[in-house]
C-alpha cells in the first residue's frame, strides 16, 4: 500500500524541480514557441503578420538592442507589439538571454553568413 505522506512529498519535489526549470529554457525553445508565428521558422518574417519583420537580415548588435528594449519594456511604435507578447513570455516562466537570443537568430538564420 502506497503511503500517502510519500505520495505528497514525491508531488512537492516533482512541483519543485519542474518550477527551477521553468525559467531556463534555451533560446530555440524559446523562439520556436513564442516568436517563430510572427518571425517565421527561420527568422523571414511572416508576410499575414506585417508588423513582425524579418530577423534573419538583422545584424547580431541590432538583434541584441531590438531585443534588450523589449525585454527592458522601452517600447517605441516598432516595438508596441511585442509589449503582449513580452508579457506572454514572462507569464510562462521563460526567461531568455538576450545575448545568447539575438547569437542563435543570426547564427541560425541570416541569410548573409
Amino acid at each position: 500500500m502506497v503511503n500517502p505522506k510519500n505520495s505528497i512529498a514525491l508531488l512537492l519535489l516533482v512541483g519543485m524541480v519542474s518550477g527551477l526549470n521553468a525559467g531556463t529554457m534555451k533560446s530555440d525553445a524559446v523562439y520556436a514557441k513564442m516568436c517563430s508565428l510572427c518571425h517565421g521558422k527561420q527568422g523571414q518574417g511572416n508576410p499575414n503578420v506585417p508588423d513582425a519583420p524579418a530577423l534573419n537580415s538583422q545584424s547580431k548588435e541590432d538583434l541584441v538592442i531590438k531585443l534588450s528594449d523589449i525585454k527592458g519594456k522601452n517600447f517605441d511604435n516598432a516595438h508596441a507589439k511585442m509589449e503582449n507578447n513580452q508579457k506572454i513570455i514572462e507569464m510562462r516562466g521563460m526567461k531568455y538571454n538576450v545575448h545568447e537570443m539575438a547569437e542563435y537568430i543570426h547564427k541560425n538564420f541570416n541569410k548573409e553568413k
